[in-house]
């Protein structure tokens, strides 16, 4: 039976390819004139019937603890990183030509080395067209190329490590409304998996994942609360095995709560995974 990936990092993967043309701001969760913001993670433990944060963990999310600073269109300009003792563990600084439009990423390690520079380039409509990644030493080692349809919605992106050397490419179909309904993902090898996406409203309902013959192996249920933020996500996978009839597990199922400040933005979100309280996220929020 195949696992599928774990919530956090399956959103992740949805969110960086997703077409909807979102500020870096939206795409944290955050609204209004936010200057930076800092988050951090920690084990949710409980006391004395209440769930409370705990020691410093960076191992259980995917994210890391993080400073990262918004332009006032609400786009990345810097991204701080830090490791267990608060220390610099890397940075990323971006710069625009154009408003919202990306040009230079410089990626840093915590002693203040270019690790690696990106070069982002655009078409005259302004949609983004392709990426080139330097080391520190000149060498070009990745390249990204992103293609449009005649609507301008993304349609392709591929991943090159090398030049002509193809590591992975996603295509997408959208349906009428102009949503992603479908992403085919394909690696060295051909086909990898298949995702397909319902919608109740605006919000993604399920998720279901194939293999590379188009069989079901498992989906993604999501519900989310009155602020359109994520309340709950359950993952089952589907086992055929030997049985003429394929059998559904459930593989984990997250919940979410959060405490807001005064301006909508949450400040606090603890996760739980079946129903044991798991992360303890903080987020420290600074306005212009």
């Amino acid at each position: 039976m195949k696992r599928l990936a774990g919530i956090a990092i399956f959103l992740m993967l949805l969110s960086c390819s997703s077409v909807d043309k979102k500020t870096d701001l939206e795409s944290y969760e955050l609204k209004g004139k936010v200057n930076h913001v800092t988050i951090r993670h920690y084990d949710a433990v409980e006391k004395d019937g209440e769930v409370v944060k705990g020691d410093r963990d960076l191992e259980k999310s995917n994210e890391g603890d993080q400073t990262v600073s918004f332009d006032k269109k609400g786009y990345i300009t810097g991204a701080y990183f830090y490791g267990e003792t608060d220390s610099s563990d890397s940075k990323t600084l971006r710069y625009y030509n154009v408003p919202g439009k990306c040009a230079r990423e410089i990626n840093y390690n915590g002693n203040g080395e270019v690790v690696s520079d990106w070069v982002w380039s655009y078409d005259r409509k302004g949609n983004q067209t392709g990426r080139s990644r330097y080391k520190a030493d000149s060498s070009l080692v990745q390249l990204w190329f992103l293609h449009y349809d005649e609507d301008n919605k993304l349609i392709s992106r591929a991943i090159y490590w090398e030049p002509g050397s193809l590591y992975d490419s996603l295509y997408w179909i959208y349906n009428d409304a102009g949503k992603q309904i479908e992403e085919r993902s394909f690696g060295y090898y051909g086909l990898r998996y298949i995702s397909r996406i319902e919608y109740e409203g605006e919000h993604i309902r399920n998720i279901f994942r194939y293999d590379e013959n188009d069989e079901l192996i498992g989906f993604y249920e999501l519900n989310y609360n009155e602020d359109a933020l994520l309340s709950a996500a359950r993952i089952y996978t589907v086992d055929t095995g030997e049985e003429a009839e394929a059998d559904t597990v459930l593989q984990a199922e997250h919940r979410f709560e959060y405490e807001k400040d005064p301006r909508g933005n949450w400040i606090v979100k603890i996760e739980y995974r079946n129903d044991e309280p798991y992360i303890y996220y903080e987020r420290r929020i600074i306005y212009y």
